[in-house]
């Protein structure tokens, strides 16, 4: 689904402090589109081709990716997917984290929340451990 008002913030972000005119000479994407993407006037998303042109000219690292989820192409969850850890793997970061004070919050989430919620608390403790 477009996310209109994330993909206006999105433009915002790519364009910066270049007037319209600058951004679309830029992008060579007429001044009023991008005026109206910004508006979130428009109900159907640019077409991929447009987003690639924003995305190359883009002021702060906005990605081709980014504006694609925005966009409503792909989802946040295909792009970014949250592995599924076996049950061994969760009883094994349980034990790990039900101890340390660094995890108590993320402890108790943990312990009332649903397999889903275990999958994705157990990625972020696993990138902690890797800082």
């Amino acid at each position: 689904m477009f996310n209109k008002e994330l993909f206006a913030s999105l433009l915002m972000k790519a364009k910066d402090d270049r007037t319209l005119n600058e951004f679309a000479r830029d992008t060579k994407i007429s001044p009023a589109h991008i005026s109206r993407l910004i508006r979130s006037m428009l109900a159907t998303p640019p077409s991929p081709a447009l987003l690639e042109k924003i995305a190359q000219n883009s002021r702060n690292k906005v990605t081709y990716d980014e504006l694609l989820v925005a966009a409503g192409y792909i989802t946040a969850e295909k792009l970014y997917p949250v592995p599924t850890y076996s049950d061994d793997a969760l009883s094994d970061i349980e034990s790990e984290i039900k101890d340390d004070p660094d995890f108590a919050i993320i402890y108790g989430a943990w312990k009332e929340g649903s397999k889903e919620l275990k999958d994705a608390l157990a990625l972020v403790i696993e990138m902690h451990k890797f800082k």
